[in-house]
C-alpha cells in the first residue's frame, strides 16, 4: 500500500484511497463508542461517494478498549450500507483484543454483502483483497 492518498485524518480515524489497488483504507485509532462509530461511518460513505470502490481495508489494529457490547448494530447496519454503495469485498483488520474477533465473527456470520474477510494484519488482509474477483455478480441482499 505504497500509494494512499489521505481523504480523512483524525485523531481517531484515518480514511486513504489506494490509488494503485483502487480500494479504501481505513484506520481506526483510539476508544470508540456508538456516537464515535456512527459519525466515522459517515466520513467512510462521504470518501465512498467522492472515490467508490469494491473493495475496502477496514484496520482496527489500534484500537483500545472494548467496543462490542456498545455496537454491534451499528456495525452490522454500516455493513448493509457498505454494501449498498457498491462495497463487494471488506478486510477487516482486528485489534488485539480477541473479543474484537470473536464479536466480529458473530456479526457476519450470516451477512450476505458484504463479504468480509477476518485477518491479524494488514498484509494479509491486502493479499485477500488482491485476490478477490470484482467481476462476479453480487449476491442477493
Amino acid at each position: 500500500m505504497e500509494n494512499l492518498r489521505c481523504l480523512l485524518a483524525t485523531p481517531g480515524l484515518t480514511i486513504s484511497y489506494d490509488t494503485s489497488n483502487q480500494w479504501l483504507y481505513v484506520q481506526w485509532v483510539g476508544m470508540h463508542d456508538k456516537e464515535t462509530v456512527r459519525v466515522s461511518a459517515e466520513h467512510i460513505f462521504a470518501s465512498l461517494a467522492a472515490y467508490p470502490c469494491l473493495k475496502m481495508i477496514s484496520d482496527h489494529s489500534q484500537l483500545i478498549g472494548n467496543w462490542q457490547a456498545a455496537i454491534p448494530s451499528v456495525v452490522q447496519h454500516n455493513f448493509e450500507r457498505l454494501a449498498a454503495h457498491g462495497v463487494r469485498y471488506v478486510a477487516w483488520v482486528h485489534s488485539f483484543d480477541d473479543d474484537d474477533l470473536v464479536a466480529m465473527e458473530r456479526v457476519v456470520r450470516n451477512m450476505p454483502q458484504p463479504l468480509v474477510g477476518l485477518f491479524d494484519e494488514v498484509d494479509s488482509a491486502s493479499d485477500w483483497l488482491l485476490h478477490c474477483p470484482v467481476d462476479l455478480p453480487r449476491r442477493p441482499l
